[in-house]
């Protein structure tokens, strides 16, 4: 889990941080204000809050998708051509 956000107080030499905001819960499909501690690149704690904020908290999206035809394959080489030989000859 990869997570970036702007820290209200940010501990360099420690590595914690913590976050106010409206947390988009993209598990639970809530949003909700709340406090988000960070501690070493982790998440360490979710807190909710009853005040709300101005500004939210979500996940990182990331745009898994891919043109095949700027691989210069066919289709059937593209999938041939996976690195994870377990899933070779499925093209998902």
């Amino acid at each position: 889990v990869i997570l970036l956000i702007t820290g209200d107080n940010f501990l360099k030499d420690q590595m914690r941080f913590e976050s106010t905001g409206n947390l988009v819960d993209v598990h639970l499909g809530e949003i909700y204000p709340a406090k988000v501690l960070v501690v070493d690149g982790r998440i360490s704690s979710i807190e909710r809050l009853e005040t709300a904020s101005q500004r939210f908290i979500m996940p990182g999206f990331v745009d898994s998708h891919i043109h095949v035809e700027s691989s210069m394959l066919l289709p059937g080489e593209f999938c041939q051509n996976r690195s994870d030989s377990r899933n070779r000859g499925y093209c998902i």
